[in-house]
């Protein structure tokens, strides 16, 4: 990932030097908020996940893109939060698509929690 600020950076330097009696706690807010703002989409960028059809019957697909080379554990749980099944999968950079039967699962309300150490997604499905 690149978590480059440089030109966030330049630009408060430049700020600070053209306003000299600017509020300095207004400043550093103001590029913390930036700083922050940055990472976050940075991190939106390095894996993105869907998951279909919603309801479903016999199979959930998800559909992951990352940016690096990473594995994420996938665990099912009903709605008591019982663990139904867990599985962890290895994505090369780039995408991975794979199906999961769900065809064992009684109909009800699950989540899928997808957790690679960075990021944890938790998506609600529903088995017909």
């Amino acid at each position: 990932l690149d978590f480059s600020f440089s030109g966030i950076k330049t630009a408060v330097i430049n700020l600070n030097h053209k306003n000299p009696n600017i509020n300095k706690a207004d400043l550093c807010a103001s590029f913390q908020k930036n700083v922050t703002d940055t990472l976050i989409e940075n991190v939106k960028k390095a894996f993105t996940l869907k998951m279909f059809p919603n309801p479903a019957k016999d199979f959930v697909t998800f559909r992951a893109t990352a940016t690096e080379k990473q594995a994420f554990d996938i665990q099912v749980t009903d709605i008591s939060g019982r663990v139904m099944m867990q599985r962890n999968y290895p994505i090369e950079s780039g995408n991975v698509e794979e199906q999961i039967n769900i065809s064992t699962l009684p109909s009800g309300v699950y989540f899928f929690t997808f957790d690679n150490g960075v990021h944890k997604m938790v998506e609600r499905f529903i088995r017909q």
